[in-house]
């Protein structure tokens, strides 16, 4: 009877408390990659990082948080992007499945949140989303979204995504660390924007400001197509 009692009592711990795990692919997101890794450590996540050949200050922020990883693991440029995601996923159902009930996987310059203000992100877990989904769940990944086994929960969660965050960042970006990335119809935009750069210079009043308690607003005041161009 002790014996039953126990494994119910790690069951509701389990369900009270969910255990979660964070994977950050990492390249040359630098001066945004703290606030990422600190967002997801308040929220209760372990983290595994893969450093995808970094030469920003990347390493450096990332051996200021070493002893918070699970895992750490530097793979060089020369690998090829596109083949990330399924060796991750590979490691994921190899050696982490079956120790943790939610997997969330924002990229590096991505803050993840609930539906809404009210709780934290990990407060709101309780379902599959493109970002993170039950361990059980767990797939090959391809680059970016794929479909996962499961009913989606109904209500979209929130994602908070800077990939543009200074000039100098952004002339990096789209002509060196996202550079040559199209491959046939995914991530074409990097090459559009490089075409006329004037075009990706926002004015202040074309964006919202984020107070961290209001709802985010799903309508963009500019129209993306005009930016990012056609595949």
């Amino acid at each position: 009877m002790l014996k039953k009692r126990a494994k119910e009592a790690d069951f509701i711990a389990t369900e009270v408390h969910p255990r979660c795990l964070c994977v950050l692919l990492c390249y040359n997101d630098g001066d945004i990659l703290e606030d990422v890794i600190l967002h997801m450590l308040k929220n209760h996540h372990d983290i595994i990082v893969w450093d995808h050949g970094s030469d920003d200050e990347t390493p450096q922020v990332l051996d200021k948080y070493d002893s918070k990883f699970i895992e750490r693991k530097y793979v060089p440029r020369s690998f090829d992007f596109y083949d990330l995601y399924p060796k991750m996923s590979q490691n994921l159902i190899s050696n982490y499945i079956r120790q943790y009930d939610w997997i969330s996987w924002p990229d590096d310059d991505e803050i993840l949140e609930g539906p809404d203000m009210t709780k934290t992100y990990y407060e709101h877990l309780c379902a599959p989303r493109i970002r993170s989904w039950r361990a059980s769940a767990t797939n090959i990944r391809k680059f970016n979204h794929n479909p996962l086994k499961g009913e989606k929960y109904p209500i979209n969660f929130n994602l908070k995504h800077y990939p543009m965050r200074s000039y100098d960042q952004m002339i990096r970006r789209i002509t060196k660390d996202r550079a040559n990335l199209q491959r046939g119809g995914a991530n074409y935009h990097y090459n559009n924007m490089k075409k006329d750069i004037s075009k990706l210079m926002l004015k202040p009043e074309q964006l919202y400001n984020d107070d961290g308690i209001s709802d985010l607003k799903p309508c963009a005041k500019y129209n993306w197509r005009d930016i990012y161009g056609y595949g």
